[in-house]
């Protein structure tokens, strides 16, 4: 009875095209890349080599355009890539988008 449980839970994860991951702020790092997707999301890019872990695609992340704060959270990312600064990702721990990290909030970090 035990092992038909686990199998159930297996084929739910799987099936739910979701993965969890660790949530969290990540170290601030650069912007490498910033797209405005047709999918509805922005789509980021850091260069960094810290990252949390979960996701199979550990430096790219997406705001959904629905996402409450998702044109502020936009405006900071593109201002800061701009001016080259650093920036900090909230990371809900939610996999998506063929592993992709979603992200919840935005900060500079203190020059």
């Amino acid at each position: 009875m035990r092992a038909a449980g686990i199998w159930t839970l297996i084929v739910v994860a799987v099936w739910s095209g979701n993965v969890a991951a660790e949530a969290g702020w990540l170290p601030a790092a650069q912007i490498k890349s910033l797209t405005v997707s047709h999918h509805g999301r922005y789509m980021v890019e850091l260069d960094s080599s810290k990252t949390l872990k979960g996701c199979s695609q550990p430096n790219m992340y997406f705001i959904d355009f629905d996402a409450l704060g998702a044109e502020q959270s936009y405006q900071m990312l593109l201002e800061a890539s701009i001016a080259k600064r650093p920036v900090q990702l909230y990371i809900t721990g939610r996999c998506a988008l063929k592993g992709i990290s979603e992200v919840s909030s935005v900060r500079l970090p203190a020059p």
